[in-house]
Order: C-alpha cells, then structure tokens, then sequence
C-alpha cells in the first residue's frame, strides 16, 4: 500500500484525507461495485488473465509486459484468421 499511496500523492497531490484512507476507500467501491455486477470475489487471481505489481516492477516494466502480451495476442489472431 505504500507504493499506491505514494504514487497517488505524486499525480493526485495532497489532499485532506491521508492517502492510505483514500485507497482503503476507493478499494472498497471497487470491491462492492466487482461483486455486485459478477457475483464473484473480488481480488480473487483467478479472475484476471494478468497481474503485474508496478510497485515491485516498476511503471515502464508493466508498460512493456502488457505491450508484448497485447502484440502476442494481436499478432496470433491476425494469422489465425
């Protein structure tokens, strides 16, 4: 969490509520919005196809693994068709 609430201060700024009570908020939208329209648990890693934590590999490291995984798929459904 500290590297989330580091960031949002970075590109959000300062604000009022400390930045772990704006993430611990906001994760529990999302949570409550994720299991009202799936009915399955949130956070729950078999639900996704990728998780990368930019925190332990950096923004452009993430950048570059969605890019190649993104041209991967593209690439092999142009030459299937």
């Amino acid at each position: 969490m500290a590297f989330r609430a580091k960031r949002i201060v970075e590109v959000y700024g300062e604000r009022e509520e400390t930045p772990e009570k704006r993430l611990k908020d906001k994760d529990e939208r999302r949570k409550a919005y994720y299991q009202h329209y799936t009915d399955m648990e949130w956070g729950n890693a078999s639900h996704y196809h990728i998780a990368l934590d930019s925190g332990a590999l950096g923004m452009e490291t993430c950048v570059n693994i969605i890019t190649g995984v993104y041209n991967g798929i593209a690439g092999f459904t142009s030459a299937t068709k």
